[in-house]
């Protein structure tokens, strides 16, 4: 089990942007890749990767208004797996996802990564 918090990820419709006909992850969303894996980093040391189905558990801190919270989603499971926590993102097979939560810092996520079968320890 895996237990840490990084700052909100760009939206899913910020990750990417087009430059003529090639597509690439957009200047944002590459600071928000190396930013939470230094958050990471600082916060877990010593995890062993998850290479089998695994639940992810989301609390994210007050967001601005208009910010859906199914964008979240895929940022932070593609960072899961930029980050090697999980071997490849397609093992995610359960996701609880809640927002405003008042623990949780202003635009700030909590996540939590469990493989699937396994109690809270």
């Amino acid at each position: 089990m895996v237990i840490f918090s990084v700052d909100l990820p760009p939206s899913t419709n910020r990750m990417y942007r087009r430059a003529g006909q090639v597509i690439h992850k957009s200047d944002e969303y590459r600071a928000w890749l190396m930013a939470a894996g230094w958050q990471l980093a600082a916060q877990v040391k010593g995890f062993k990767r998850i290479g089998t189905p695994c639940a992810v558990e989301l609390f994210a801190g007050k967001m601005h208004a208009s910010r859906d919270l199914d964008s979240v989603i895929k940022p932070l499971g593609d960072f899961l797996e930029h980050a090697q926590v999980v071997t490849d993102d397609v093992l995610i097979r359960s996701w609880h996802v809640a927002a405003d939560c008042p623990s949780v810092p202003r635009n700030t996520v909590m996540v939590t990564v469990r493989e699937m079968g396994k109690a809270a320890a």
